[in-house]
């Protein structure tokens, strides 16, 4: 599935709105760390569900 990150990555802050439909791609520790400083508006994302496998970028 390919998508487009619809906002930057929130840190530290959990029960957000979640917009049906949509997915939310977490992280904790170092994983969290990185999503935050990678992850921006507009950014591509591929994930692949059949092999646990998320592309950025």
């Amino acid at each position: 599935m390919n998508g487009t990150a619809t906002s930057d990555a929130v840190y530290g802050n959990g029960n957000i709105w979640v917009a049906e439909g949509t997915y939310v791609l977490s992280g904790h520790g170092t994983a969290g760390k990185w999503l935050y400083e990678n992850v921006k508006k507009g950014t591509k994302v591929h994930v692949d569900t059949r092999i646990g496998f998320v592309r950025v970028g």
